[in-house]
């Protein structure tokens, strides 16, 4: 727009500069240039602007940055009449009136930060979270490939994640994780029977000593009231499975690994979710074909735990002729357990679920270990 204004007045100027001087009236009383103020309202600097600018030493003002200004049509016409070069040219460093915006230097150069770099310049071997209320999201720097323990108020911890490589374990108010990767992992942390109580710990690996986090959340008296009903209600559960054993109501005496395999797959067989895990879509760390199955097979869904992982296959029977299926083509070395939905002869075109449970400690050993030494060295 300015350059439009300039060329204009040159034109005007051309016309009337022979009796210019001779003008009993002002130029501008009868001419006004199209000429439009740029940028007229300050920019707004945010937070983040400001932040980085202090992170990299350069001063900014807080309150806006500079903007373009421009030169009033007035003086415009008055520059022209007294100064009309020969050539009849002019540019717009011939107006004193008009200032250059400065060339603001980036506030993003340098070095530059992220946000995980400045979580783990927090790093302490002690982490205090004190008087947090429900609902918390808090980023905390911990060890990568050691246990972290966080040890929280609640009687009985629950945890959900996602993640499917840190080896979780909980005992009453505390948790044990190792995280064995680099990657930021999401701890969703609550009170077990009470959903409500949860706060978010974003865990940012580093390679350091192991951090200890204590963990205190405001909880309410009604919070309080309903974890004890909980807690009651379980002990209750476990003393009548106890007498139950003691009386001889059970045939067979379970192991404690069978147990925890019924505790799972129970569940997951009527179409709910187990205690302590988390339903998944992402099946991208899934095995593609987990079955030695000759009909179409396919990992639908992951329901993830604290130290298991279930895959939720999809078995379809494609063939013209009736298909057996057996768990025994789904076993592998960390598979603790197969369970099959309904009924495991299928009809031409009829389908079911697969469920095969997964130790997620023996992947995680397998991964650590997934290199050996040449025999011919």
């Amino acid at each position: 727009m300015k350059m439009k204004s300039i060329l204009l007045a040159i034109g005007c100027a051309s016309s009337t500069f022979t009796f210019a001087n001779d003008a009993t009236e002002n130029p501008s009383d009868t001419f006004k240039l199209p000429t439009e103020v740029v940028n007229e309202q300050p920019i707004p600097v945010t937070k983040q602007a400001i932040f980085e600018a202090a992170k990299n030493g350069i001063k900014l003002d807080s309150r806006s940055e500079p903007v373009m200004k421009t030169v009033s049509p007035q003086d415009e016409i008055n520059q022209i009449a007294d100064n009309v070069k020969p050539n009849g040219m002019m540019n717009e460093a011939d107006f004193n009136q008009y200032q250059q915006p400065q060339t603001a230097q980036s506030i993003r150069s340098g070095n530059g930060y992220s946000f995980l770099d400045i979580v783990k310049s927090k790093y302490k071997p002690t982490q205090n979270l004190s008087n947090l209320e429900p609902g918390a999201n808090i980023a905390v720097p911990v060890a990568v490939g050691l246990t972290n323990p966080i040890i929280t108020n609640f009687k009985m911890v629950a945890a959900r994640t996602h993640d499917e490589e840190s080896v979780i374990e909980l005992e009453d108010g505390r948790l044990y994780i190792t995280l064995n990767s680099l990657k930021p992992v999401a701890l969703m942390l609550f009170e077990e029977g009470v959903p409500e109580s949860m706060i978010n710990l974003t865990l940012v690996p580093m390679e350091a000593m192991p951090v200890v986090v204590n963990v205190d959340v405001n909880l309410s008296k009604t919070m309080q009231y309903k974890g004890a009903n909980h807690r009651a209600e379980i002990k209750e559960q476990e003393a009548l499975a106890e007498a139950s054993l003691t009386e001889g109501h059970v045939a067979n005496v379970e192991t404690d690994r069978v147990a925890r395999i019924k505790q799972i797959l129970k569940p997951v067989g009527k179409g709910e979710i187990p205690q302590g895990f988390s339903l998944s879509h992402d099946v991208s760390k899934a095995m593609h074909q987990p079955c030695g199955l000759t009909i179409s097979q396919q990992v639908l869904q992951r329901i993830v735990g604290p130290r298991e992982v279930v895959d939720v296959v999809r078995v379809q029977n494609t063939t013209t002729r009736p298909y057996t299926i057996r768990e025994q083509m789904c076993e592998s070395r960390d598979v603790m357990a197969v369970a099959i939905y309904n009924k495991s002869l299928l009809q031409p075109g009829e389908a079911t679920e697969v469920y095969i449970l997964r130790d997620k400690l023996r992947q995680s050993i397998v991964n650590t270990n997934s290199k050996r030494p040449r025999v011919i060295n």
